[in-house]
């Protein structure tokens, strides 16, 4: 069962058995006869053969083994703080990007907070975000020593721009289903409530100006609600036309819950110290959670096109507090 295992993902990858034949030739420094042996099922691989592919392809040892076993593994993607990469924590998505077969994936994602994927496309946001997450979670003495400017990040963190509008390009290319709440905006008001008030912004005014993109980014989400289709904020790109279902999650609880799912890998990614994330490629978890998702479905709000209403209500609702967090800061 483990050699099929293997060899289905392997070639779920790579395709017809002789490029599975070179991959193990190379990966392992195996003569192409043996590897061509452990291709067909006619040698086992060993133990530790077995890791090494599972490493070089990006697959636990659940998805191999395919126990069921209710002891799951789980990948924990956080970053060494001391010797932290801003860069390399995007660059591990962006690499998983390049991995999802376009014509069968589908992203799910619940949350109790805007999912991360949208702020990569509003850079002060999204570099705000990160500042946050830098100073806090992180604990980088850099941030914690600095205040939030814009011009100055966007100056010192070129790459990190990039590697974000990448990620969020293939985010469009891929067809995706979404539940929020009410509650979506919270966490960040609160974030920029907090770092007003221990005046670690560089100027009042870069505060202001994250509000204004807050809206911006509201008003993106909507007419992608609307539509039902993804595109570039400002511009309803035709080229992009991946479906975009977004529902408000009133009932069911819920953590930040990303499911990548394609005919090449799915991959289940849950929030741990955001932005750090448990990942795992366990079949059994990743069915549970499918059908964890259809049931949410069934009790959430539609807020597309045919439900204005319901898309109206909601978004006037958010932008009503962005309004407020505009006044706050003003009295400060």
């Amino acid at each position: 069962m483990v050699n099929d295992n293997i060899i289905s993902n392997v070639k779920k990858r790579l395709g017809p058995t002789e490029n599975v034949v070179r991959f193990l030739s190379e990966c392992l420094s195996l003569s192409e006869n043996a590897a061509y042996k452990r291709a067909r099922g006619i040698t086992p691989f060993t133990l530790e053969e077995t890791i090494t592919v599972a490493n070089e392809i990006g697959l636990s040892i659940d998805a191999i083994v395919s126990s069921n076993n209710k002891n799951l593994s789980f990948t924990l993607g956080s970053l060494d703080s001391e010797s932290l990469s801003i860069s390399t924590y995007l660059k591990k998505f962006a690499g998983l990007a390049s991995q999802i077969d376009l014509n069968s994936a589908h992203i799910y994602y619940a949350s109790n907070e805007f999912p991360i994927l949208h702020y990569f496309s509003f850079p002060r946001l999204n570099y705000f975000k990160f500042y946050m997450w830098s100073r806090t979670n992180w604990k980088q003495d850099a941030s914690v020593k600095s205040k939030f400017s814009f011009e100055e990040s966007i100056s010192q963190f070129q790459e990190f721009y990039y590697l974000s509008r990448e990620i969020y390009n293939a985010y469009l290319d891929i067809p995706s289903t979404e539940f929020i709440c009410y509650n979506s905006l919270d966490n960040t008001i609160q974030q920029v409530k907090y770092f007003t008030e221990i005046g670690a912004f560089k100027t009042k005014e870069e505060a202001v100006l994250l509000c204004e993109e807050l809206g911006l980014f509201l008003d993106h989400l909507d007419r992608m609600a609307k539509s039902g289709r993804k595109f570039l904020p400002g511009v309803e790109d035709k080229n992009f036309s991946s479906s975009f279902n977004l529902y408000n999650n009133e009932i069911i609880q819920s953590n930040n819950v990303c499911l990548v799912s394609s005919a090449e890998l799915s991959r289940l990614f849950i929030t741990l110290d955001n932005p750090n994330v448990l990942e795992t490629d366990n079949p059994s978890i990743i069915d549970y959670i499918t059908k964890w998702f259809d049931t949410m479905k069934k009790f959430a709000q539609p807020l597309g096109r045919e439900v204005e209403k319901n898309r109206l209500i909601y978004f006037n609702k958010l932008h009503s507090s962005i309004e407020s967090l505009k006044h706050f800061i003003s009295s400060l």
